[in-house]
């Protein structure tokens, strides 16, 4: 039935004339825009035109005057279905229902005299004709066509040029998505306009059930000036909402233990089990009940969720006999409410809570607890949103929100239990000791932000400026369990420690003792203003202009700026060409600056009052339960001081001269319609980081080397592979500014490219079938993954172990881990009839590249650890070891939607990795214990491709 009339509404379209394009160069983040043009319109009769816009789930319904070229433009519009009437008098000349996506216009020209009256039931192909902007648009119902597990990174997935990052960061069950290339912390996710990235490392951010979801936008490149902090990639999600009519619902998910299959087991090669996969559990369940509806008719509406939540999930800890069990079951919360207060303002709030306290249980090899890990996640969240026609031509929107995230992680077993590590060839467990949780941390991350957006329209140009300001706290207290940190391993006479010791003779088993606290309050401030004009040049031809600056300023303990980097200046460029003038073809081409704010994990690790220490001892033996015998006496070299429990002054710790992080990108696309319902394009991209920020940890050594003292300044933040001008304090006790080349550093400059071509096109969902697909060929290369360095799975944003030292970047310049050469997607559904769906999703994707790492280096720098050399002198630099497996994936569902006339009722089962591949995704990279000690761990898998998993769903809803 839904076919049969699509079909006529498309007869109806091609006799109206009437062109409906997506275009999303106008449309701010929570909203979108109906535009158009009048082709009858003339300088003479323009005002005998106007344009009716109404929605009628909400009866709002505004007026919208033709200019004298016969243009007319109704931005701010909440996402649904609009009625659009162009009037000549008080005669209808064209009635069409559309519907409107976030950061999206929708075009309805009016190009013939004739009378219509058309109601599209579907979509039809939407080219951009005034945006480079590239990206994904998708709502969540058609989401709900195909199967794709409900999370944020999953939706991003989706989208060409996006892959999936290491799977070793992150808390248990999260993933991350990488974006042209980027690391994983670069991303930026907004829910109903605010920010709610975390700002602690970039990783993610806050999230709600994927129920309260209405639609997504998946930004990869070119976005407007309005957008910042980001060099990746952006998520921005807006919010169901209520209407006149009332709804309610309830929805169920399993995923059934039973129905999991289980990686393999990775085995050393004497056969014993390393990694035992095969009694992981995973059992996940979720039910949510809504309501929504209206409180006033076409004035005041509500919508509310509450969402159970149980997830299981039981894992052998690698190396080791300990398992660990995990659980999730805090309810979440969430209401908007939306207030039409005139059809010219409007007011929405909402509010959510994700906290959780997720425990963990620790058991040993004879079912005895060893304790228990309580991680607290997430946080309460409120959004108020405002929208205002102060004008035909002038508009504004305004946000203020709060977005808190808890970060503390604490078990019983903190307190007298030290975190034990054996890496030794004949330890019987790598994880020893009656330690549970390695970190034990108190943490609270809260975001104060606001900002203004304003719209003009005036002739040919659309111009759009506004503010925003982001204030950022961040408590953090952190110590090692039991205080300490034991890690036993196995050396050899004369090899050179981390500390600078010598191995004895007779030696070949040594202990490390380090201690680690740091306790503070930092904060952050973020803000920027931009400006960005549209101009219509042509009626073919339309350029996009734009500038953003951003300041960004990190305190230190003391609530004193230690880096403050402000006029940052991102230009933003596209140009736009629609080929035959129809809206059928496009050629477009972007050039875009984007910048990186500083993470806040830098304030803590950097400016805090961080005290960091470790001291080497001959290791005489280890008992049963992990303890150590050791005589303090047979101490190894002296103490190693990373940092001191000091508050460095700024002048000690940043550069003067540094530079704020940035990306420099090209686009150049071209993309058509080629049928009914049909689009193809091409584009190439190109991203080049031009600058990066990270700690170097060898200013002691070049201080000493030019005659000044040393400070123990340890690390310095700086852009490396430059000069830079850094303090230390003379025996007065003054600051004196000292100027180093980058050539005594001894580092080269730090670089990352990206460079791919895309392939995609999309069949429109017709109420039949829906196709969609890309092909990406990209390259990733250079000596800098970015904030986070998955070599390492270092979450440490902004302050990894790259650059260091500079024998850690010999060898470094190669393929990067977010390499992937070859990627493949296809998503589509397929009604079978009125009742049967069909989905599937389907990835080919190559591998990523594979290293090895050493401890020594030629020139006898320090056991520092991660260098590319094995032996002391074999170079092996980056992706010597070739790459992981190609992942195939096949995800499959069916649902049935009997007719029923009470509700709609749907029974769904999806069924991800379908034919169970176990591709390797990631292998152990270190080589060496120490120097010509070989780790038997070496190449050995420690991650696969999720494997096969069901999903049964059931729902109703009035």
């Amino acid at each position: 039935m839904k076919n049969i009339t699509f079909k006529a509404s498309l007869c109806a379209l091609a006799v109206a004339g009437v062109l409906n394009a997506g275009v999303a160069s106008a449309a701010d983040n929570t909203s979108g825009t109906i535009q158009g043009k009048v082709a009858a319109a003339t300088e003479s009769n323009f005002q005998q035109y106007h344009v009716e816009i109404s929605n009628p789930a909400t009866g709002f319904k505004k007026s919208v005057s033709l200019n004298a070229s016969g243009d007319y433009r109704l931005p701010k519009l909440s996402a649904g279905s609009y009625s659009v009437r162009i009037f000549k008098g008080d005669e209808v000349k064209l009635e069409r229902t559309v519907s409107v996506d976030i950061s999206r216009d929708t075009v309805v020209n009016l190009k013939s005299g004739s009378v219509e009256r058309i109601a599209v039931t579907g979509r039809a192909v939407y080219l951009d004709t005034s945006s480079a902007e590239a990206g994904l648009n998708i709502s969540a119902e058609s989401l709900g066509k195909i199967p794709v597990p409900r999370d944020v990174t999953s939706v991003a997935m989706l989208a060409p040029g996006v892959t999936l990052g290491d799977t070793s960061f992150g808390d248990t069950g999260q993933t991350f998505a990488s974006f042209g290339g980027a690391s994983v912390a670069e991303n930026a996710f907004y829910i109903n306009g605010l920010n709610v990235t975390n700002f602690r490392n970039g990783m993610g951010g806050s999230g709600i059930p994927f129920e309260f979801y209405d639609s997504f936008e998946v930004k990869t490149g070119g976005y407007s000036a309005e957008f910042g902090r980001s060099t990746g990639g952006v998520v921005n999600a807006v919010t169901k909402r209520g209407t006149n009519d009332f709804h309610a619902g309830a929805t169920a998910y399993w995923e059934p233990k039973s129905l999991a299959d289980q990686a393999p087991d990775v085995h050393y090669r004497n056969g014993e089990v390393y990694i035992n996969n095969h009694d992981d559990v995973r059992d996940n369940m979720e039910a949510n009940i809504y309501a929504s509806g209206a409180l006033i008719k076409d004035k005041l509406f509500f919508y509310g969720i509450v969402t159970a939540r149980d997830t299981k999930q039981e894992n052998m800890l690698a190396g080791s006999n300990q398992i660990d069990k995990y659980e999730s079951n805090d309810p979440f919360w969430g209401a908007k409410i939306d207030w039409q207060i005139s059809a010219d303002h409007s007011i929405a709030i909402t509010a959510f809570s994700d906290e959780t306290t997720n425990p963990t249980y620790s058991y040993d090899s004879d079912g005895n607890v060893k304790g228990v890990t309580e991680e607290s996640r997430g946080g309460k969240n409120y959004i108020v949103n405002y929208r205002g026609y102060l004008t035909d031509t002038f508009t504004m929107s305004a946000l203020y929100g709060v977005n808190k995230y808890s970060l503390t992680t604490e078990s019983d077993a903190d307190v007298n239990c030290p975190l034990t590590v054996d890496v030794r060839e004949s330890a019987s467990t790598v994880y020893p000791g009656c330690w549970v949780n390695q970190i034990a941390e108190k943490g609270d991350d809260e975001r104060k932000a606001a900002r203004l957006d304003f719209e003009w329209q005036f002739d040919d140009h659309l111009i759009r400026f506004g503010y925003d300001r982001e204030e950022n706290s961040s408590f953090s207290e952190q110590h090692y369990s039991g205080g300490e940190y034991y890690r036993y391993m196995d050396t050899e006479p004369g090899a050179e420690l981390n500390n600078g010791g010598i191995v004895p003779d007779g030696v070949t088993q040594v202990i490390r003792i380090r201690k680690l606290d740091n306790i503070g309050s930092f904060e952050t401030i973020s803000s920027a203003y931009y400006l960005e004009d549209t101009w219509n040049a042509t009626d073919e031809l339309t350029v996009t202009a734009g500038i953003r600056n951003e300041t960004f300023d990190n305190k230190n303990v003391y609530g004193e700026s230690f880096i403050k980097v402000d006029n940052q200046w991102a230009p933003r460029l596209g140009i736009i060409w629609d080929v035959n003038g129809d809206g059928d073809a496009r050629v477009y081409g972007n050039f875009g600056r984007y910048y990186l704010p500083v993470a806040s994990n830098t304030n803590i690790r950097l400016a805090g009052a961080e005290d960091d220490r470790s001291r080497f001892y001959v290791l005489d033996g280890v008992n049963d339960e992990g303890i150590p015998s050791y005589d303090p006496a047979n101490e190894i070299g002296s103490e190693l001081i990373n940092s001191n429990g000091e508050v460095k002054d700024p002048l000690q710790i940043v550069d003067q001269t540094i530079k704020p992080m940035y990306q420099d990108e090209y686009i150049l696309g071209y993309e058509t319609v080629v049928a009914d319902q049909w689009s193809m394009g091409v584009r190439a991209v190109y991203r080049d980081l031009k600058v990066a920020m990270d700690d170097i940890c060898n200013i002691d050594d070049v201080m000493v080397a030019k005659g000044y003292p040393n400070n123990h300044t340890s690390c310095v933040l700086t852009n490396p592979g430059t000069d830079m001008e850094v303090s230390y304090t003379d025996k007065d006790g003054n600051l004196v500014p000292v100027s180093i080349s980058a050539e005594e550093l001894g580092f080269e400059e730090a670089n990352r490219q990206y460079m791919a071509f895309e392939y995609n096109f999309a069949k429109n969902w017709d109420g039949v079938w829906s196709l969609q697909g890309s092909y990406v060929w990209s390259h990733s290369w250079g000596n800098a993954e970015g904030y986070v360095k998955s070599d390492n799975a270092q979450d440490d944003a902004g302050l990894t172990q790259d650059f260091d030292l500079p024998e850690l970047m010999d060898g470094a310049y190669g393929n990067l881990p977010n390499d992937r050469r070859h990627t493949v997607k296809l998503f589509g559904s397929y009604a079978i009839d009125s009742e049967w769906l069909l989905g599937v999703n389907f990835m080919l994707q190559s591998g990523r590249p594979v290293n090895g790492y050493g401890v020594g280096h030629p020139n006898g720098t320090p056991d520092y650890g991660d260098t590319f050399y094995l032996d002391g002198e074999n170079f092996v630099p980056r992706g010597t070891f070739g790459r992981t497996d190609w992942v195939s994936k096949v995800d499959m569902s069916v649902q049935y939607t009997p007719e029923w006339d009470m509700a709609d009722v749907t029974f769904r089962a999806d069924v991800f990795n379908i034919f169970n591949q176990a591709s390797v995704t990631q292998v152990y990279e270190t080589a060496e214990q120490s120097v010509g000690v070989e780790d038997r761990k070496f190449l050995l898998p420690t991650g696969f491709q999720a494997p096969r998993s069901v999903r049964l769903s059931a729902s109703i809803r009035f």
